[in-house]
């Protein structure tokens, strides 16, 4: 055994996170303890590492990637797929294309899911795709949190609702803040105008509005003039 009880019984007790890497931080002390028995492949050597969390303001997340992949179906059957992987809730799906043997022409079908949800949604890639298998990619990875809110702006038809996705780091400091697709592309329809034209129109009405009014959820705006760095990549972007 590599472990006694009152070894095992302290880790149950002390230990909040298993982790298979070290987490970010700055060692103060390290601390070394040797057992009485010797073992053949390893030493019997425990390491006790104390340190000083570095906090970078991420969150942590687990997930699964599952990989097929595809060199006997149609476009169409893949569109299908991936419409139907992201009605099953699946956090997201991206295809890869590439060569196979005998330099045939295939695809990569990549999707990320919770751990709770690799079985049923590998039987799906299966009865969708006819992939004889599924490869679960254990993942851990940084996120920042995520919150949608809505807002209201000014256009030649009226004011619209439209709604915003602000992502956050663990301390609440806003990093990015980005439109809806969906919300801008219903307004260009409706206005009749380009996409870009209507995104830069909605990012100019929020950046107008002042720090003490508010959106329709009563969130503050002051933060939100971040929406700059958003308008400069969409100049990069047409230019």
């Amino acid at each position: 055994e590599l472990a006694t009880p009152t070894g095992v019984a302290l880790l149950v007790n002390l230990v909040h996170e298993v982790v298979c890497f070290y987490p970010p931080m700055v060692p103060v002390v390290v601390g070394y303890g040797a057992g009485s028995k010797d073992f053949k492949v390893v030493p019997n050597v425990l390491r006790i590492v104390v340190g000083e969390p570095l906090d970078y303001g991420l969150l942590r997340d687990e997930v699964c990637v599952l990989e097929t992949n595809l060199d006997d179906v149609t476009g169409e059957v893949i569109g299908h797929t991936v419409d139907r992987l992201l009605s099953e809730g699946v956090r997201d799906v991206c295809i890869v294309p590439m060569f196979t043997k005998k330099n045939r022409p295939g695809h990569i079908v990549k999707v990320i899911v919770d751990k709770e949800d690799v079985e049923r949604i590998s039987r799906i890639l299966m009865e969708e795709t006819g992939t004889l298998g599924v490869r679960i990619i254990p993942c851990s990875r940084y996120i920042l949190a995520r919150e949608i809110i809505s807002a209201e702006i000014d256009t030649e038809s009226g004011k619209e609702t439209i709604r915003l996705k602000v992502a956050k780091d663990s301390k609440g400091k806003i990093l990015q803040i980005k439109p809806e697709y969906e919300d801008i592309k219903r307004l260009a329809e409706k206005l009749n105008k380009p996409l870009r034209e209507v995104t830069k129109l909605i990012i100019e009405n929020i950046r107008a509005i002042k720090s003490s009014e508010k959106t329709t959820n009563n969130e503050n705006y002051g933060e939100y003039r971040k929406l700059q760095k958003l308008e400069d990549e969409e100049k990069d972007k047409s230019n």
